[in-house]
């Protein structure tokens, strides 16, 4: 049976046990003397040997006990705000951390879910949805110089309204894309046969300012194709159109009175041959949808023209209406034949055919000599 001991404790990390012989036991391993010194001295790397075995992952960069405590007294350094427990609150908290309480009544979640839901919970400002009168009270209060506190007021960004400046001059922006199409039509996108309608007046810059009719516009999916004439003034040239106008006012700012125009005089048949002409007069305008024309020539030699007498009209005419009539006059060796004679020719609207005097048919050409040819008339445009 083992002898009977006691256990008591140094200021050491083990435990000494002595039976009550006086033997002296150790239990487990014990540093003595320099080495236990040493331990104690050595402040920089007493526990460098020592791992790390129960910190979270992440918790510490330090691998060793050493390591860890030269980290954490690094971190403590340089937490100089840091709030710890038992610390005074201040500002809208009062009494201690952790658990702080506000110093001053606050909205409570449900208050703040009422006040968003209301519908105009600050009645002192203007919400962005509300109309802005601009009146001189209320929360919408405050007048506007249109001259000192709006820009843009020259600009044509709404095309619904007519600029002044339109109506002084008689022209409208077109506000559309014109595109060439042939020396006398071009194309608009979409179906706007309504707005360019036949004797209506353009003006478009092709380099330079640029005047036409409208004769006619018609619509195929998904363009509108417009025709337009000015005679031998203006012609239409495969380029871009800048600056587009149109007017229906009989007389917009700069546009011609009159376009000259081809008035061919020519038979029915033959060809021309050594035919000569002297001309003074071949114009035209439209007013409105009328056609006025003022030709005067002098034929100085009848060519080898043969058939019925003919005169080219500058654009199309509508039917076979005889309007003002009474103003057209030929004049063959000596005689003077009155407007009855003056008929739009069966086959075509392109050209006048002309008769002898009343009740004796048709003029043939070799009738015509070397004479003037006058013809003061109107027509409807086709």
């Amino acid at each position: 049976m083992a002898a009977p001991y006691i256990e008591f404790s140094l200021s050491l990390p083990k435990i000494i046990k002595a039976d009550l012989d006086g033997q002296h036991l150790l239990q487990g391993d014990f540093a003595l003397g320099t080495d236990l010194t040493a331990h104690i001295d050595d402040v920089l790397a007493a526990h460098a040997a020592s791992a790390i075995l129960s910190v979270a992952a992440g918790t510490l960069v330090a691998v060793n006990v050493q390591d860890a405590l030269n980290e954490l007294d690094t971190e403590k350094a340089a937490i100089t705000d840091a709030v710890m427990d038992g610390d005074t609150a201040g500002g809208d908290l009062q009494g201690t951390y952790p658990n702080p309480t506000f110093a001053v009544d606050m909205a409570t979640q449900a208050e703040l879910d009422t006040h968003e839901g209301a519908v105009d919970p600050h009645t002192g400002y203007r919400l962005e949805s509300a109309d802005h009168t601009h009146q001189t009270t209320g929360a919408e209060a405050g007048t506007l110089d249109h001259g000192a506190a709006l820009t843009g007021l020259t600009d044509d960004d709404h095309t619904q309204y007519v600029l002044r400046s339109e109506l002084e001059t008689g022209w409208i922006n077109a506000n559309d894309t014109w595109t060439y199409a042939t020396a006398n039509t071009f194309t608009v996108p979409t179906d706007l046969t309504a707005k360019y309608n036949k004797g209506n007046k353009i003006w478009l810059t092709q380099t330079t300012s640029k005047y036409f009719y409208i004769i006619n516009s018609t619509y195929s999916d998904p363009n509108t194709t417009v025709t337009i004439d000015a005679g031998t003034d203006y012609t239409l040239a495969n380029a871009a159109i800048t600056a587009p106008y149109w007017s229906n006012i009989e007389n917009p700012q700069a546009f011609p009175e009159w376009f000259d125009y081809d008035a061919r005089v020519h038979g029915s048949s033959g060809s021309a041959g050594a035919y000569a002409e002297t001309t003074y007069s071949q114009k035209y305008c439209i007013k409105g949808r009328t056609v006025f024309c003022l030709i005067l020539k002098k034929v100085t030699n009848v060519g080898s023209w043969t058939g019925f007498c003919r005169i080219d009209k500058p654009v199309p005419i509508s039917g076979f209406n005889h309007l003002g009539h009474a103003g057209g006059s030929i004049t063959t060796h000596g005689t003077l034949h009155d407007v009855k004679g003056l008929l739009n020719d069966e086959s075509t609207s392109q050209h006048w055919r002309w008769a002898a005097p009343v009740g004796t048919g048709n003029l043939n050409y070799s009738g015509m000599g070397t004479n003037w040819i006058e013809i003061n008339t109107v027509y409807l445009l086709g």
